[in-house]
């Protein structure tokens, strides 16, 4: 038993000391000499093997600042300074300066002599100097996450902290004081020359490495690749040699001891008004070295702070570049730059309404022969409109937009949004109009909002961030395969799975495809409606014009006179139960009419049947709840986007009705009482039309499959009949 407790902690310690190198970013002439790796177990030591040579850029106090490129650089960059942990060296991050540089920041290191002995207070004044000269961003990690929390304290009180972008705190020793190490850091600073060492050495490798570590340095030793193990017990001496035990007893009862005593007790003040900044609290779940998780929670209600933790992650998460893409992560914190992101993503949702193209003739045809006139075929769909109160076949009663009269379709969402294409695809075929859709996120991207129930399983990590369950290759890019991912897909719709046209029927009303997503996630179930119309470089629902969901989308096609599609019964009526067919769920909000009243459109009401009618269902919603936000962002909820269990029956014929136009040009749209005068007329529009096409179809022969298809099939193509009006 003995022998296997040796392994472990070898093969911990290892997991910093066993390196594969490859070449660095050639653009960088800098970073070829710091020597970034990429590794499959990363050595903190190589990587920094030139930073530990590399002399100041300048000096505050005692405490030397060293700048990463070159003075030459003329890269417009943000400056980011690293304050390390209890080597006080800049070891870790050295493998994640690459990517830093690579998302345009300048950063820079913070560092003492081994024999230094500065005090606690004597180091943060010259980190506060130096960002009150710099600005930028202060990132401290362990040891140095206390230090940047206490500068940003001097800031808050001499009022200078707006000169920080916001404060970056990884595995911050804040909880020092919560942990054994006031007693385990006294006795590893006890020991002498070997023994002080192999301290260093089993507390870095048995608590600093995170199991992917530890698993990977076995891995090699399984393959009897022992080549590591004299690099751990050089890089354990090394490590002591840097930090000699009388340097490891100040920095332990002079910064740590003292330094977080002192700043605990005034987190407060940094919440004061006008005397804030953004915090950014990166933790490893699995951190063995400090409660960094519970940290992480407690400085979110602290500071208000933007908390991340890593799945699997450990305390030392900067030291593997192939895991964590610090530059990613430090851009994508809404903390940091929530403002920029926002911006970014209204400009996008911009875009897709100002610069959409419509899909010319090929694409038009390659998308009906593929995806619509297949289920034309199966479903022979019937429309009907209302032209001065009288129902007649086609669309003949639905106006179409004009300059200063945009058009609003206001109707039910049928099971699983089966009847979209072919709603889509009629209008084009009457009149060359192309109805402009306002869609749930992951209609229009995908299942990438899909993640698992908070409580009741993992949330997929981000992009930058390798959790051991998922990638075969990591690229910092949001690129990596997951589980059982379609490889080359586009990252937006890398869940779906295509399907044959020959199943075209099974697809639609499957109620669903289970899709793998390894571990991230577990097992998501979709629509194949969803899965079919996903086949291209975009969705039908883009490619055909729909866009998000959101009050500035609807208000930009509005402004453009467009003709909109509009379901306010959303995912919940789309994905409605057992004994649920034909009934709405709209929401209590009367937005779409004051919005429809402020452009003076024309909303038509219409109802469509079919769908359910052609399943059965075998099981009504079950399962945990996914954490999908609402497609309507202004409401404070959630959308409930589980699905039944239905099997296809037979396929009834799908019908139509557009109710007769509502104006809204003598409706003030702020006039609540007015609107939701508006609002219940659609409703009640919308009820009486799918009422009417539920007892009408009652006399269509041609309703039931068995009749129907046999019937096209000898006409060769020609649409049977329907009830007569």
């Amino acid at each position: 038993m003995a022998h296997k407790w040796l392994l472990l902690l070898v093969s911990s310690c290892t997991a910093f000391t066993a390196p594969r190198r490859h070449a660095a970013l050639e653009r960088h002439a800098a970073l070829h000499r710091l020597g970034a790796t990429s590794t499959t177990t990363t050595e903190m030591f190589d990587s920094a093997e030139a930073i530990l040579q590399r002399e100041a850029t300048l000096k505050i106090g005692n405490v030397r600042f060293t700048r990463v490129l070159d003075a030459d650089d003329d890269v417009e960059r943000e400056p980011l300074l690293y304050v390390p942990g209890i080597e006080f060296r800049g070891i870790s991050v050295a493998a994640q300066l690459p990517n830093l540089i690579e998302n345009a920041y300048d950063p820079w290191y913070c560092w003492v002599d081994g024999e230094d002995r500065s005090s606690f207070d004597e180091v943060v004044e010259a980190v506060s100097q130096f960002v009150r000269d710099k600005g930028g961003i202060l990132a401290g990690e362990s040891m140095g996450g206390l230090i940047a929390t206490a500068a940003a304290l001097k800031l808050s009180d001499s009022r200078q902290i707006d000169k920080l972008r916001g404060v970056v705190l990884v595995n911050p020793a804040t909880s020092y004081d919560r942990t054994p190490w006031p007693l385990g850091g006294r006795l590893v600073s006890s020991a002498e020359g070997v023994a002080y060492a192999g301290a260093i050495g089993a507390a870095v490798g048995l608590l600093a490495s995170d199991g992917s570590m530890v698993s990977k340095s076995l891995q090699e030793f399984s393959t009897l690749d022992f080549s590591g193990l004299e690099r751990a017990v050089n890089g354990a001496q090394a490590l002591a040699d840097l930090v000699p035990p009388e340097t490891l007893k100040h920095r332990v009862e002079n910064w740590l001891d003292g330094g977080c005593a002192k700043t605990n007790e005034r987190l407060w003040r940094l919440r004061r008004k006008g005397r804030s900044t953004k915090f950014l609290v990166i933790c490893g779940e699995d951190d063995r070295f400090l409660p960094s998780k519970d940290e992480a929670q407690r400085l979110k209600k602290e500071l208000d702070a933007e908390a991340i933790t890593l799945r699997g992650g450990g305390h030392a998460v900067l030291v593997d570049p192939q895991r964590l893409d610090f530059g990613q992560c430090l851009r994508s914190s809404k903390a940091l730059y929530g403002a920029e992101i926002r911006a970014r993503k209204l400009k996008k949702a911009q875009r897709a309404v100002d610069d959409f193209v419509r899909p010319n003739a090929t694409q038009i045809k390659e998308t009906r022969d593929s995806v619509v006139d297949p289920l034309r075929r199966l479903v022979s769909p019937k429309f009907f409109s209302t032209v001065e109160g009288r129902v007649v076949e086609g669309l003949r009663g639905v106006p179409s937009p004009q300059q200063g009269r945009p058009v609003l379709l206001v109707g039910n969402h049928q099971l699983f949004g089966a009847d979209l294409s072919i709603l889509v695809d009629e209008f084009l075929r009457d009149r060359d109009l192309l109805i402009r859709g306002l869609a749930h996120p992951v209609a229009t991207n995908a299942p990438s909002l899909i993640d698992g129930n908070q409580q009741q399983g993992p949330r997929p990590s981000p992009n930058w961030w390798n959790d051991g369950r998922r990638r075969d290759s990591f690229t910092g890019q949001g690129n990596e395969l997951c589980g059982n991912q379609i490889s080359g897909a586009p990252r937006h719709r890398r869940n779906f799975v295509p399907v044959s046209a020959s199943a075209r029927w099974r697809g639609v009303f499957r109620p669903w495809t289970r899709v793998s997503r390894g571990d991230c996630v577990g097992s998501m179930a979709i629509p194949n409606s969803l899965v079919d119309l996903h086949t291209g470089d975009e969705s039908f629902f883009q490619k055909f014009g729909a866009v998000e969901v959101t009050p500035r989308n609807f208000i930009r096609l509005l402004q453009r006179d467009e003709c909109v599609l509009l379901f306010p019964g959303g995912v919940r009526e789309s994905n409605h139960g057992k004994g649920e067919n034909n009934k709405l769920f709209w929401p209590e909000e009367t937005d779409f009419v004051r919005a429809a009243a402020k452009f003076d459109a024309l909303i038509v009401p219409f109802g469509a049947v079919g769908a359910a009618d052609s399943v059965t269902f075998l099981r009504d919603k079950t399962g945990e709840q996914p954490n999908i936000p609402s497609a309507r962002r202004w409401a404070n909820r959630t959308e409930d986007f589980r699905f039944p269990l239905a099997v296809p029956t037979n396929p009834r014929r799908f019908y139509f009705r557009f109710g007769e136009p509502i104006s809204t040009s003598d409706v003030d749209a702020s006039d609540r009482d007015a609107c939701s005068q508006i609002y219940a007329q659609s409703r009640s529009s919308v009820e009486s039309c799918i009422a009417w096409l539920v007892e009408e179809r009652k006399r269509d022969a041609f309703d039931s499959p068995l009749v129907r298809l046999p019937f096209e099939a000898a006409g060769r193509g020609a649409q049977a009949p329907t009830f007569t009006l």
